[in-house]
């Protein structure tokens, strides 16, 4: 299995929930098996959101998509995400 991370700043928890569920289509379609998002402790508008694929090359496709890239745009981010695509040992 490979695993995509998201470390991802928002300006509202709640707008960026509302839209990552929302995308559970667009994931599924991607090849995504499980999704978990994580809150930070210190700051509520810091989110990591981990999702599992079946492959890293299905993992990175998902990490480059326009899709994606609108999901994060709508997500109401302040920053760009730093993401990460790692495989399962």
């Amino acid at each position: 299995m490979a695993h995509m991370f998201g470390r991802i700043s928002v300006e509202d928890y709640a707008t960026f929930r509302k839209t990552f569920d929302s995308k559970e289509d667009m994931r599924q379609a991607a090849g995504a098996v499980n999704s978990t998002v994580y809150q930070s402790v210190d700051d509520p508008n810091e989110i990591v959101v981990q999702i599992e694929f079946p492959t890293a090359d299905a993992a990175i496709a998902f990490s480059t998509s326009e899709g994606l890239r609108n999901a994060i745009q709508q997500a109401g981010t302040t920053a760009p995400p730093r993401i990460v695509v790692v495989n399962e040992t």
